[in-house]
Formats: C-alpha cells, sequence, structure tokens
C-alpha cells in the first residue's frame, strides 16, 4: 500500500505519503529521515523489502517485550523487581476464586529457579515461553 510504483522499495516520499494516511501518526521529514536512516540498513536511500520486514519484526518483538514487562508489573505491586508469594496471591484471588496456600507455593517454586522464594524478570519471562 505504501509502495505506490510497486518496485518494492520505499522512497522518503513515499514512506511520507504512506504514513500520512495512518490516523494518529504525525512524523515531520526530521522523524522521517531519522527512521529512514534507522531502516534502512544497506545505506541506498531506499526502503527495500526485507527491510521493511525487519523493521516490522523489530516493532513487534519490542511491543512483545513491553506487553510481557506490563504484565510483570501486574504481578510486582511494590515495584520491586520480583514477584513475592503475597504478591502473587494477591493477583491471584477473587471473590469467586482463590488458590490455597500450597498451590500458590507449587506454581511460585515451579517458576522460581533461583530458589530465592520470589520471581524475577527473567524467571517470569522463561516461565512465559514455556506456556
Amino acid at each position: 500500500m505504501i509502495d505506490v510504483n510497486g518496485d518494492g522499495q520505499l522512497t522518503i516520499e513515499e514512506l511520507k505519503l504512506g504514513l500520512s494516511k495512518i490516523p494518529g501518526i504525525n512524523l515531520d521529514l526530521s522523524d522521517l529521515h531519522k527512521a529512514m536512516t534507522m531502516i534502512d540498513t544497506n545505506q541506498n536511500g531506499l526502503i527495500d523489502y526485507t527491510e521493511f520486514i525487519a523493521a516490522c519484526l523489530h516493532s513487534y518483538n519490542y511491543l512483545k517485550e513491553s506487553h510481557l514487562r506490563a504484565a510483570f508489573s501486574y504481578f510486582d505491586k511494590d515495584g520491586s523487581g520480583t514477584i513475592s508469594r503475597e504478591e502473587l496471591r494477591h493477583c491471584l484471588q477473587s471473590d469467586d476464586f482463590t488458590l490455597k496456600d500450597h498451590e500458590i507455593d507449587n506454581l511460585l517454586n515451579g517458576v522460581d529457579s533461583n530458589a530465592d522464594g520470589e520471581v524475577d524478570y527473567d524467571e517470569f519471562i522463561s516461565m512465559m515461553k514455556t506456556v
């Protein structure tokens, strides 16, 4: 859609025109040049198909990481960088359903690979990758 002439490459003009059609994206020419410089890895002044796909995948991975960070923060109520047994219990209780203490212990112990009684971000990520 952005590649107006269909040659498999984006010029700065095509990028500017294509992005201007997306609601909520307001980039000035300076921002477009910065984006072009970052995405144009072979430095030929154009964004070719593979560079465009690579930039999209990088963006996707960044968003995925930010979602994981947000999920971890939901459990890490005190912002300490770890999820304690009490924080886990608090997040997993509701009016309809509450895990028993031994179930929370089993859950925590299954994720807590360094056996310090808390789940750090790396342990959380490791758990999420196995789900």
